[in-house]
């Protein structure tokens, strides 16, 4: 996969490498990223009622949106990581 904005930037992934807990872990990888970004975000100055940066403002909400859906997923994911104790509980 190669990124438009970064050409340079080449992802390669052999499936064969990997387990399928690693899809999880992947997940609260993203998770916190998104976190963090949505925290950084958060404070930063949107501005006033006069000079409202509504482009940082409709970032935020998208960043936020994606937050909360990566978190879903990787709560979704959970089973991935198989049972998470002798019982399987």
């Amino acid at each position: 996969m190669t990124s438009n904005l970064f050409p340079s930037l080449f992802v390669s992934v052999n499936s064969a490498d990997h387990q399928k807990s690693d899809v999880y872990y992947a997940l609260l990888d993203l998770r916190r990223l998104t976190t963090m970004m949505v925290g950084f975000m958060g404070e930063m100055n949107f501005g006033t009622a006069e000079d409202r940066n509504h482009d940082l403002e409709a970032a935020f909400s998208l960043a936020k949106i994606v937050s909360d859906q990566v978190h879903l997923v990787s709560v979704l994911a959970k089973p991935l990581d198989g049972p998470s104790g002798p019982e399987g509980d």
